[in-house]
Parts: structure tokens; C-alpha cells; sequence
């Protein structure tokens, strides 16, 4: 059987054991096939189109948008593309009440800056 953890986190403490698997990232079993879908969403829209990745907490929107950051960054040759940026992430803050539009946008223009 696989081990998927390190062999020596056996020989730690509780606290250590604990901190290590609250670090830990399963990945979902539609991740990759998410990460494929919206890759070739963006490959296939025209300039100046919007795609939002919209689900519940947890299920990897964040880690497929890094993902998907860091490819963009490697393959995107600004001089090519003056002006253009490949990915802008913007999280909406958990709001206690009312979704603040404003304060998102200004989030917005905050990372187009």
C-alpha cells in the first residue's frame, strides 16, 4: 500500500501530527477535469469576455485559479499584449450582511491597477 504521508510523522507529537494534516490538500476527483473545462473556456472566448468560476466553499475554485494564475504568468509575453493582463482573481469577502458591491469592485480595480 501506497504510504502518503512522511514515515517520520509517525514518530512526532499530537501537535505535530495535527498541524501537519491540517495543512494537507486532497484534491477533488473533478479537479482536474474543472481545471481542463475552464482552460479551454478561456482558450476559446474572444477578447473582453468575463468567466466567472462560481461553487460552495471548499471545492478547489481557489486552487484551480492559482493553477491556472501560474500557467497564464509562463506563457503570457507582454510585449506581445500591451495593456492585457491573463488573469485577474478577485475573492469576494464573506460579508456579515449585505454583499458590499462597492468595496468589490474597488478590490476589482485595485488588482486591474
Amino acid at each position: 500500500m501506497e504510504q502518503l504521508f512522511p514515515p517520520e510523522l509517525l514518530t512526532q507529537g499530537r501537535a505535530e501530527k495535527i498541524e501537519y494534516f491540517e495543512k494537507c490538500k486532497v484534491a477533488h476527483p473533478k479537479l482536474g477535469e474543472s481545471y481542463r473545462s475552464l482552460s479551454e473556456a478561456i482558450e476559446s472566448t474572444k477578447s473582453g469576455k468575463v468567466i466567472t468560476l462560481l461553487g460552495p466553499t471548499g471545492v478547489g475554485k481557489t486552487t484551480i485559479l492559482q493553477r491556472l494564475m501560474n500557467e497564464s504568468v509562463k506563457t503570457f509575453d507582454p510585449a506581445a499584449n500591451p495593456g492585457q493582463m491573463p488573469v485577474v482573481m478577485v475573492e469576494a469577502v464573506k460579508a456579515s450582511g449585505d454583499f458590499k458591491w462597492k468595496d468589490y469592485y474597488i478590490r476589482l480595480l485595485a488588482e486591474l491597477y
